[in-house]
């Protein structure tokens, strides 16, 4: 796939009709728009979390602005509205609703970022995930890395979806222990984490896709229905 082809399968990018009227370098100009969000978002997040928690609403409203201002320049039309309407509501703020409206945002934000800088480090080194597969599918759940691994010595599943912080060893190596024992399935990290280098540690460690947090069970089951 291509990286005009990748940036399609974005749903939070509004740009269906633009992206097939960009040309090359109009695309290289977007690609670098894309970065630029992905650079900024981390430090956005942490000023927004400081400020409402601060109850500095002000400073929030403003960060909201920057926000919206940032999304609106890669066509994440939606997202930029939604920024829109929490500002809106900051008139007559109730405190919690706000918290839980950014703590959503901020979720969908991640999961832009996280997605564009997959779309673009595939097309970095020309690689594709696993072919997709009709089947029907079921559940298993390990409590500890160790026990995943005792489990994959015999059995071999068709996804993975591992988590990054656990108690033993971390998901990273998890990752890098499964590919090790011959098993190429894709692997989808659970991260609330949207850095780059979060993000490129765990593409190199073999993840296919992430599932931002905090989890819905219509994410998760969209992220399995993508691979099996």
């Amino acid at each position: 796939m291509t990286i005009r082809e990748r940036l399609f399968e974005i749903s939070e990018l509004d740009i269906s009709q633009i992206l097939m009227k960009m040309r090359d370098n109009q695309l290289e100009a977007y690609v670098q728009s894309l970065n630029a969000f992905v650079e900024q978002f981390p430090v956005l997040e942490a000023q927004m979390k400081n400020a409402f928690a601060e109850r500095d609403y002000l400073t929030y409203s403003r960060k909201l602005v920057a926000a919206r201002d940032m999304l609106s320049d890669i066509y994440a039309k939606e997202l930029a509205d939604l920024c829109q309407k929490q500002m809106n509501a900051l008139v007559n703020v109730n405190h919690d609703k706000a918290q839980a409206a950014m703590t959503f945002l901020l979720s969908m934000m991640a999961m832009l970022s996280i997605d564009i800088q997959v779309a673009i480090y595939m097309d970095e080194n020309e690689g594709d995930t696993a072919p997709q597969a009709d089947a029907a599918y079921r559940f298993t759940g390990v409590n500890s890395a160790a026990d995943a691994l005792s489990y994959l010595q015999s059995h071999a599943p068709d996804l993975y979806i591992l988590d990054i912080e656990m108690p033993d060893i971390d998901g990273y190596e998890l990752a890098g222990r499964i590919r090790s024992m011959g098993k190429t399935a894709p692997i989808v990290f659970l991260t609330g984490n949207a850095t780059r280098d979060y993000v490129l540690r765990a593409l190199q460690a073999g993840a296919a896709d992430f599932i931002a947090k905090p989890v819905t069970q219509k994410v998760i089951l969209d992220k399995i229905e993508k691979y099996i």
